[in-house]
């Protein structure tokens, strides 16, 4: 299916972005979980005037339930398992094709007995490995975190369905910038639709937060979906597959335009 020397390859060239942003989000989420702990009990004294009301305002969030669970599936959930992933995402998916064709190391994979096919199926399970393991991490840190500061009182079930459902954004999101990454663009289109057209829908969705006549182009953006009070509100599992199927279509494109066409990749192209 899969060759396991790319595959490793692939690990060790970014593992260290990886480490990064993991760091940060296991951080973020510290830092949320002990913003709910009462002045009496926190360490960390101010934390959510200095840190948790700042972040709300800057990103147009509107924190109804106060408690453990309810800041994580706003501020968390709501923007920076958003952001982050998504940044690593399509850094990630033009690198794995786009760049590695223009550097000529795709080239030297598809020239040897591995082929086309194993190649490219290669660097998508590396991209979506790389997605899963950020956000699993992620789930693991936070449920660690609240049960040593706040036992009790973190709804684990919601927590993980909120990261499923974060997991199926960055699955399509991944899929749609490998299809982009396999099309053969030039640098600059490519930049427009991966980060044109995200940047776009992740803007429209800020501003969806603030209600009133941008509710609505915020509601289309494929970042809503997570909203807490659309997530919970029974459409979360078929919102998530929805996404996961429609993944599974850029990928399967994708798939077909590396192996049938004549891909030109800056100076060097192969057939």
């Amino acid at each position: 299916m899969v060759s396991s020397p790319v595959f490793l390859e692939n690990i060790k060239e970014t593992w260290k972005k990886w480490c990064g942003i993991e760091l940060a989000l296991c951080l973020i989420l510290a830092l949320l979980i002990l913003s709910c702990v009462p002045t009496g009990e926190s360490l960390l004294l101010g934390l959510e005037e200095y840190f948790l009301d700042p972040a709300l305002k800057l990103v147009s969030l509107k924190l109804t339930d106060p408690s453990v669970s309810g800041t994580v599936a706003t501020v968390f959930f709501g923007f920076w398992a958003l952001l982050l992933p998504t940044v690593y995402t399509l850094r990630r998916a033009e690198e794995l094709v786009a760049e590695g064709m223009e550097s000529g190391r795709l080239i030297v994979y598809i020239a040897t007995p591995l082929g086309r096919e194993k190649v490219i199926r290669t660097e998508a399970f590396s991209l979506v490995f790389g997605q899963f393991a950020m956000l699993a991490v992620s789930m693991g840190a936070g449920v660690l975190f609240a049960e040593l500061l706040r036992p009790g009182e973190l709804e684990i079930m919601e927590f993980l369905f909120l990261g499923l459902g974060a997991f199926a954004i960055q699955f399509v999101l991944g899929a749609f910038g490998f299809l982009i990454s396999c099309s053969g663009m030039g640098k600059k289109l490519r930049a427009l639709f991966l980060w044109g057209l995200t940047g776009l829908s992740f803007v429209l969705y800020l501003l969806g937060n603030l209600g009133g006549i941008l509710e609505l182009p915020g509601n289309l953006a494929v970042f809503s979906v997570l909203r807490p009070e659309r997530f919970g509100a029974g459409n979360g599992a078929l919102a998530a597959a929805f996404l996961l199927l429609l993944g599974l279509v850029f990928y399967g494109f994708a798939f077909l335009i590396f192996r049938k066409k004549d891909l030109q990749f800056g100076r060097k192209g192969i057939s």
